[in-house]
């Protein structure tokens, strides 16, 4: 257990100190794979012995808050959240809005980063491909990029929810991305949450199959572990 605990150390320091957003991101999550399989708490990494401790449940927003949070901003922090022991909800404040996790200190703050790596790779990447698309099509009106952002964006979150579904299965770790019991207690005395209405502006989609795709790759190139963390897991 030492060199496991160790390993989680060295992956942290790594993704702390690092100006590499891949390798910070791959260090991140490999970290918190490595927290779930073998239950590591806090205390077991800033020692070497186990024990118990009273977990600490903390409610802060991942997100900037705006007057209109966009369409896919629950989805994705819903499938972020679920795979790192988390909570998502929309906090609604003063005429703003943000997505906040709730949930123990150390998956808090690996969720916390991982949803905003993913939105900064979701627009990191698509700029990329608005590029591509202007240069194939015609007179490209900003009506048609905004359909082709949302049907990107639907396609990563769906990638991104495959890959993370396919981890647990292979991995059997059903059992190990189960919230604690006080993030469940917490959510249930502290929070109303809102239920979702059919009013606002909805998106729009281009209805492209390969932009679909694209974004599904992207979003399951984000989430693998395998082939991202193997430099590091070498390194450690």
């Amino acid at each position: 257990m030492e060199k496991i605990i160790d390993k989680i150390q060295k992956l942290l320091r790594l993704a702390e100190g690092n100006s590499n957003e891949n390798e910070a991101q791959a260090a991140m999550l490999k970290a918190q794979s490595l927290i779930a399989q073998y239950s590591i708490s806090e205390n077991d990494l800033e020692s070497t012995k186990t024990v118990k401790r009273q977990i600490i449940v903390l409610d802060q927003p991942v997100s900037e808050a705006s007057g209109r949070t966009p369409w896919y901003a629950k989805t994705l922090g819903g499938v972020i959240s679920k795979n790192f022991k988390c909570f998502c909800y929309i906090r609604h404040s003063h005429g703003k809005t943000a997505v906040h996790f709730v949930g123990s200190e150390e998956n808090l703050a690996v969720g916390k980063n991982v949803y905003k790596y993913a939105v900064d790779s979701i627009n990191n990447v698509y700029k990329s491909h608005i590029k591509e698309l202007k240069k194939n099509i015609p007179n490209v009106t900003r009506t048609m990029c905004s359909g082709f952002k949302n049907t990107f964006i639907q396609g990563f979150i769906s990638g991104l929810n495959y890959k993370f579904e396919s981890q647990i299965k292979d991995n059997k770790w059903e059992m190990v991305i189960v919230k604690e019991k006080e993030v469940d207690e917490y959510v249930s005395q502290h929070l109303t949450i809102r239920k979702p209405t059919a009013t606002g502006i909805k998106p729009k989609f281009d209805g492209r199959q390969e932009t679909y795709e694209r974004g599904f790759n992207e979003g399951k190139n984000f989430a693998n572990l395998e082939n991202s963390t193997k430099k590091i897991s070498h390194d450690s």
